[in-house]
């Protein structure tokens, strides 16, 4: 008799908790997002500025770069992410399906000031595909990035896209361009640097990275890739016109130079 009245209560307690719970998830903070990029990034993105609830709201999109930064929904932790990242101009927008998380089905849109159309974000946690897009950004300072930017603090405008974007279990497939048009260094005078086309190519375990200079007076092309973790990519830099001499000081601090050409190394 006991046990029947145990089983009873628990049962009751349980009829409670359910709704309950709901009723909480259902207005869960939009704050929430910040830590689940944090720990699924390293700290390399964080979510400041965030209003609504996971299903519904919007923040401001902040890469961290290179540096970690921990401190979980701390709203100090997350201003000094905004301090020392680069943050996304205007403000990132998400919708985020609930009934399809039931059966464990990811079914979200993403919208980016600068976005001609939203990003459908549709799988699974381990394998979550991404439809084709593109995002354009004004100015931006890009020093923040971590190294090599941090040497060279350049800024100018970007422009995004990317086709057949696959993360699945850490792996990335899928094609990524990237356009950085009329960059500038805070360390030299010449202005516009030029427009340079960086492509992204990610197959299975390795992915390749190639650089090369659309126009201007610094010419860059390099290629490298990511494998398994490790980034290992190799530039080469050297005025336009062998005879410019205002380029000078800026390739010195790039790289060790040999024959005509600066060398850029990242990575091992």
């Amino acid at each position: 008799m006991r046990g029947l009245r145990l089983l009873r209560v628990l049962g009751i307690l349980l009829l409670a908790l359910v709704p309950a719970s709901l009723a909480a998830l259902a207005v869960a903070p939009a704050a929430w997002l910040d830590r689940l990029l944090e720990a699924g990034t390293r700290g390399q993105l964080r979510l400041a500025e965030a209003t609504g609830t996971i299903w519904k709201g919007d923040g401001r999109l902040v890469f961290v770069g290179a540096a970690t930064v921990t401190g979980g929904p701390d709203p100090r932790a997350v201003q000094a992410a905004v301090l020392r990242g680069v943050a996304l101009p205007g403000r990132l927008r998400w919708q985020l399906a609930p009934h399809p998380l039931v059966v464990g089905v990811i079914e979200a849109q993403i919208m980016i000031e600068g976005m001609q159309q939203p990003v459908r974000v549709q799988g699974r946690l381990l394998d979550m595909r991404l439809s084709n897009g593109q995002l354009a950004l004004a100015r931006t300072d890009l020093g923040a990035l971590g190294s090599p930017w941090s040497t060279v603090r350049p800024a100018g405008a970007v422009r995004l896209s990317w086709e057949g974007v696959t993360v699945q279990a850490g792996r990335f497939e899928g094609r990524v361009q990237v356009e950085l048009r009329d960059l500038s260094s805070a360390l030299s005078a010449v202005w516009p640097l030029g427009s340079y086309r960086i492509l992204i190519d990610g197959r299975a375990d390795q992915t390749s990275i190639e650089l090369n200079t659309i126009s201007g007076a610094l010419e860059l092309s390099g290629r490298g890739g990511l494998e398994r973790g490790r980034l290992r990519f190799t530039a080469q830099a050297a005025p336009a016109d062998p005879q410019d001499s205002r380029l000078t000081g800026l390739l010195g601090l790039l790289g060790p130079r040999e024959g005509a050409h600066t060398v850029i190394k990242i990575g091992g």
